[in-house]
Formats: structure tokens, sequence, C-alpha cells
């Protein structure tokens, strides 16, 4: 009975040890993840993420635009971003003759 009862608490024992070491296994996880995301919650991070997201640039560029009206800068933006369009669509354009 005494065996039986020892060999009861030995295996409670070794049960105890397994479910501390996963404990500071998920803890060490979370802290990693903790610290991925930290990391991209950097002010850098964000303002260069805001900065290129179409909305804002779109916005930006316009703003350009419109305050530079009748520079040479202006025309130089406008022609570019035609020239952009145009590139984009000539490159549509291939794709869907090269599928068919």
């Amino acid at each position: 009975m005494r065996a039986l009862m020892s060999k009861s608490l030995d295996e409670l024992a070794l049960r105890k040890q397994l479910l501390q070491a996963r404990s500071a296994l998920y803890r060490l996880k979370i802290h990693q993840e903790f610290g991925v995301v930290r990391e991209s919650f950097q002010w850098t991070n964000i303002g260069a993420k805001v900065i290129t997201s179409l909305p804002v640039r779109s916005r930006v560029l316009g703003f350009i635009l419109r305050n530079l009206r009748g520079n040479k800068g202006a025309r130089v933006l406008a022609f570019a971003g035609k020239m952009i369009v145009f590139a984009k669509a000539a490159g549509l354009l291939m794709r869907l003759f090269r599928k068919s």
C-alpha cells in the first residue's frame, strides 16, 4: 500500500513539473509575441504605413498638384501620372492577350 501511495505521489510530482514547465513555455511565447506586436507599433512604422497607404498617397499627390498649378513641376508630375496609368493599362491588356 505504501509503495502504491509513493508511486502516486511521484506521478503527481512529475505531473506538477510538467504543468510548471508548460506554463513557463507559454509565458515565454506570450512575451515573445508581445515583443513582435510592440515592434510593429513603433511610430516610425506607423508613419511609413500611413504615408504609403493608397488614400493618403493619392490625397497628398492631389494636394501637391493643386498647389503647384501652373508650375512646371506640376506639369511634370501630371505627365508622369498619366504615363503610369498608361503603362498599367498596357500591362493589363498584354496579360489579357497572353491568356487568350
